[in-house]
């Protein structure tokens, strides 16, 4: 797989999607990896599927009774809205970008919030 590469889930939890964050990562067989060719749409389509939207679609069309399952059909047959006007997509993806930002951050935060409070406890009762 490449960086940036789509990740869905085929089993257990469906239709959850993820980005391949480094290099040299291999495909598991019940994982569907998306190589999109067209840098200006990629994010977009990983935002799409990111939503409950995809992900509810995708419970619905699993199978099967101990572990659900879906395939390539059920995922290729999810409509991604699609506008031609790419400053609209454009915009929706920045907007998207900036809020993951300020997620990441946020939850650093939180870490540091949590970890000086550990180290608080651990020290103010001796």
């Amino acid at each position: 797989m490449k960086k940036n590469d789509i990740l869905i889930s085929l089993t257990g939890n469906v239709g959850r999607v993820s980005k391949v964050i480094c290099e040299n990562c291999l495909l598991n067989q019940r994982v569907a990896v998306l190589q999109i060719n067209n840098n200006n749409f990629q994010d977009y389509i990983y935002y799409c599927l990111s939503s409950k939207k995809f992900e509810n679609q995708m419970t619905k069309c699993a199978q099967g009774a101990a572990q659900k399952n879906i395939n390539n059909f059920d995922v290729e047959n999810f409509n991604i809205p699609f506008s031609n006007n790419n400053n609209y997509i454009l915009n929706i993806c920045n907007f998207m970008k900036i809020f993951d930002l300020l997620l990441h951050n946020n939850i650093k935060l939180l870490d540091n919030y949590n970890y000086l409070k550990e180290y608080l406890l651990n020290n103010v009762f001796i």
